[in-house]
């Protein structure tokens, strides 16, 4: 695919270009085509960090990188947001910058598996206010992935979706270490709780361990950052409880033997 171009060079970035055959990137850290040349391809996929800063989703690199193509005379670009947004980005990079063709397509990765995660996902979001940018996109997965469900709607669902996913993930293993603490208190075995939740079908058998790399809660790349953020957007009550019981638990540190 080498009408293409990847932004940011890290897990997301890289599992993008392997998985499309795109051949082209670019970071600050390394590039290999320079922002000129990039111009000129008709695909934008922008896998760069966008990190909680004082509750805040910072998407200004995407907005940077945008802004900067926009300014270099191109053909026709069409902007695909892999990275995680707050609701409304897409439009409003849309509005600040008079362009239409800006998309939304989340990404549902683990680390571990991300370039599996890719090529054979569970289910594929696509979201545009304008429908052949929509199908265009819609169209690249087509050609490259192999899945089961593909949803197309407008941008501001679809960033919602991949908040709603995550939030939910970090409710559930604050619930879990809810239930263990109770466990613990009233002498009941959780792992015999956790293995008899995992075998009702609606439930999952996944976010229910409490330990995760040594600590408890929900940390790592993703889960944290995107509680912090959505919970601080959208003003919910529940997350808001979340996060304080999720915060509390980050900051637990086992006693070691002998101490």
């Amino acid at each position: 695919m080498d009408d293409a171009v990847v932004y940011g060079w890290g897990t997301v970035g890289r599992a993008t270009a392997k998985v499309f055959g795109i051949p082209h990137f670019f970071s600050k850290s390394e590039s290999n085509i320079t922002l000129k040349d990039a111009a000129y391809k008709r695909y934008h996929f922008f896998c760069l960090p966008t990190p909680t800063v004082n509750g805040n989703c910072d998407v200004s690199h995407i907005f940077g990188y945008i802004k900067q193509l926009e300014e270099i005379p191109h053909n026709q670009n069409v902007y695909i947001i892999r990275s995680t947004v707050i609701p409304g980005t897409a439009r409003h990079i849309m509005n600040e910058l008079g362009i239409h063709s800006v998309v939304s397509n989340p990404e549902f990765l683990s680390e571990d598996t991300a370039e599996e995660d890719t090529r054979y996902p569970d289910i594929v979001v696509i979201g545009g206010d304008q429908f052949n940018y929509v199908e265009d996109v819609k169209g690249i997965y087509q050609s490259f992935v192999k899945t089961a469900k593909t949803f197309t709607t407008d941008s501001i669902t679809a960033e919602t979706v991949k908040y709603a996913v995550n939030t939910f993930y970090a409710t559930k293993v604050v619930f879990a270490n809810q239930i263990f603490d109770v466990a613990q208190k009233i002498g009941a075995n959780y792992e015999v709780i956790k293995e008899i939740m995992y075998n009702r079908k609606w439930i999952g058998k996944n976010h229910l361990d409490i330990w995760h790399k040594g600590g408890r809660g929900a940390g790592g790349k993703c889960l944290r950052k995107d509680l912090d953020a959505f919970e601080n957007y959208s003003k919910s009550k529940l997350l808001e409880t979340v996060k304080k019981l999720n915060d509390q638990y980050l900051s637990y540190h086992p006693k070691k033997e002998g101490v």
